[in-house]
């Protein structure tokens, strides 16, 4: 079993990939977060994890999430992360572009394309049958 979390929910899958629990005890075997909220999280996780960035994202930016995963890996942790150039927040939503309690939200198709290959390549990895 994954966990997956887009904005929030990205942050919370975050925190459940830290858990110290193995796939024999129930626990996520992996995790994927979109645009997450990376400030103040704990860089220790114990289960693959894959982040998910938009460059432009004005409301959880990019770049804690890419200290916070370049000290993951450098402690040895499995873990990738593609930042998308001029991605915004929710990158992945099929919408007109908008602003939204003061954040810009705009789509970004190929960005969008890329991050569902991505998933499914993680998720066939580390869960076996073609990441369904």
């Amino acid at each position: 079993m994954g966990v997956i979390g887009w904005s929030h929910g990205g942050s919370t899958a975050l925190r459940a990939s830290a858990k110290p629990l193995q796939p024999s005890d129930g626990g996520f075997r992996v995790a994927v977060a979109f645009c997450p909220d990376c400030r103040g999280q704990v860089s220790s996780y114990s289960i693959p994890v894959l982040l998910l960035l938009g460059e432009a994202d004005d409301w959880t930016p990019a770049a804690p999430c890419v200290e916070l995963a370049q000290r993951m890996r450098q402690a040895g942790m499995i873990i990738e992360w593609t930042v998308y150039p001029g991605a915004s927040h929710g990158f992945d939503v099929p919408r007109p572009s908008r602003v939204y309690l003061g954040h810009y939200l705009n789509y970004s198709p190929g960005a969008a394309s890329d991050t569902e290959a991505r998933v499914r390549a993680l998720l066939a990895q580390h869960l076996g049958a073609g990441g369904h």
